[in-house]
Order: C-alpha cells, then sequence, then structure tokens
C-alpha cells in the first residue's frame, strides 16, 4: 500500500513540475500579445496518480486595444490565426515550415538579394507574413506564399513609387501608390490577403516561440483558409487573454496540493522504513 502512494506521489510530483512552468509562462506572457493562456489542469488517474494537462487555449480572445499602426490587424474569428513562414534570411529551403500567430503586429523588412521589393514580417519574430494573390483562388496553407510588396508600380509615363502601407478589414494588404503624374491622386493596389487558417488548441504546440505557435504532427483538425471578408480590425492589437487573479489563484492552488503530495511521499517511505525495520 505504501509503495503505491509512494509511486502515485512520486508521479504527481514530475507532473507538478509541467503545471508549476505553463503557469510560469501565463503569467510572464500577461502583457504579450496575442498569448494565449495554456490551461494547466490535474486530471486523478486510477493507480498512478495526478497527471499534468494543459493546450494553448485558442477559444477565447484577449482584449482588443487601438494601436493607430496601420501594419496592425486583430483577427475577429476566435480561432483564426495568420500563417508566418521562417525570417526571410533562413527561408531557404525551409519554404514548408509555417507557424502560427494571433499577434497582428507587422512591419516591412528590406530584401538587399531584390531591391524592388519588401517583405512583409511578424514584428515579433521576424518571420515573414503568408498570404495569397487576389482574387482568391482555392487558398490553402500549402499554397501561400511569403508576402511581397513592390516598392515601385510601372507606370505608362514612370514608375510610380510606394507611398504607404495598410491592412484593411478583409484582411488584405493594401499599396499606395504615386499617381501617373504628381498632379494625379495616389492609386490604392491590393498586393496579397494575409493567410488567416482556422486553428484549434490541440492543433498547435502549447509554448509559443516568440509569439509565434507551430502546427503539431499528426493532430487531425481542420486548418483551412477563413475566406470571409470582415475578418479583420485594422490598427488594433489583440492583447494576451491572461487573468491574473485566477493564474496567481491556480498557483496558490497548485502549492497547496504540492505541499500535501510531499507530505504524502515523507510518510509512505517513513511507513517502508519502519516495515524495513521489522523484517530486520
Amino acid at each position: 500500500m505504501s509503495r503505491v502512494a509512494l509511486s502515485s506521489a512520486s508521479n504527481a510530483v514530475m507532473n507538478f513540475g509541467k503545471v508549476f512552468g505553463k503557469l510560469a509562462d501565463n503569467i510572464a506572457n500577461a502583457s504579450t500579445d496575442g498569448f494565449k493562456a495554456n490551461n494547466s489542469v490535474f486530471a486523478d488517474t486510477a493507480g498512478t496518480g495526478n497527471k499534468g494537462k494543459g493546450d494553448a487555449d485558442l477559444l477565447t480572445m484577449g482584449p482588443i486595444r487601438p494601436t493607430g499602426n496601420k501594419l496592425d490587424v486583430a483577427i475577429r474569428s476566435f480561432s483564426g490565426m495568420i500563417a508566418l513562414g521562417e525570417r526571410p534570411e533562413t527561408a531557404i529551403g525551409n519554404e514548408d515550415i509555417l507557424n502560427f500567430t494571433r499577434d497582428g503586429s507587422f512591419i516591412t523588412k528590406y530584401d538587399p538579394d531584390n531591391p524592388d521589393v519588401f517583405s512583409l514580417v511578424h514584428h515579433a519574430s521576424g518571420r515573414s507574413a503568408r498570404g495569397h494573390a487576389l482574387p482568391l483562388d482555392n487558398p490553402t496553407l500549402a499554397n501561400s506564399i511569403d508576402i511581397k510588396i513592390p516598392n515601385k508600380i510601372e507606370g505608362e509615363e514612370r514608375d510610380r513609387a510606394l507611398l504607404n502601407l495598410r491592412i484593411n478589414e478583409h484582411a488584405v494588404l493594401v499599396g499606395r501608390y504615386e499617381g501617373e503624374t504628381p498632379k494625379d491622386p495616389a492609386v490604392e493596389v491590393e498586393i496579397a490577403r494575409l493567410a488567416v487558417t482556422r486553428l484549434q488548441g490541440h492543433q498547435v504546440v502549447d509554448r509559443p516561440n516568440q509569439n509565434a505557435y507551430r502546427l503539431r504532427s499528426n493532430v487531425f483538425g481542420n486548418t483551412d483558409i477563413i475566406q470571409s471578408k470582415n475578418i479583420a480590425t485594422p490598427e488594433h492589437i489583440e492583447g494576451s487573454n491572461i487573468n491574473l487573479p485566477d493564474m496567481f489563484t491556480a498557483l496558490i492552488l497548485a502549492q497547496k496540493t504540492f505541499s500535501t503530495v510531499t507530505k504524502v511521499m515523507a510518510t509512505s517511505d517513513e511507513m517502508l522504513d519502519t516495515i524495513s525495520s521489522l523484517k530486520r
């Protein structure tokens, strides 16, 4: 009996390490844009003690706040995530490695190997934004490409330079270019639509790398591109869905449970010592 209790308590202690780690991640990332809480809970399993479980909870959205930045965007769908590639400088040979984020803050990056275009990259991780040309034609993750922005477009009399960029409510990157002549109005060109895919928490790795999740291997579920028009809120960012009072409450409960488990281990150890001494 004491050996069973000792084994169960030992398993529980090992699982507590994972739970404390996830709770620490949650608390540390309470102010990280787009961060999703790891739901760390304990489920009793007969005969083996407690087992820690926790997957990224993508079903709860964080608060949306305005930023005024034209390349910031918040995804309205609770299950939507923006697809990212690798960093432009390391993307060669890694085109199939995709990442996903709820943090829709982007910047442009100059490409020294191709001075005629800019890359659209995720601000936090530096990874390239993935998207599709318009009009959309059966968009999938597999046929998404790194978004490239021409720094000028051809005109009848001269090339017209890029003036500014914005992401609209349809998650479309729009470039504003000079008019044909200084007297002509500027024109807007739809460059690409961000690849916004439908994902659930169990489909992604639960600890993000610089706010970018990885897709789990061999996990069933839809990863289709969301084609709804009004999918985004421009010039806004989604904050973390961490509720600090809940996290600290969970931490206190975990600490108390951990203390109880260690007492069980100590008592079981004493019982085994007693039984061993009686045999001698």
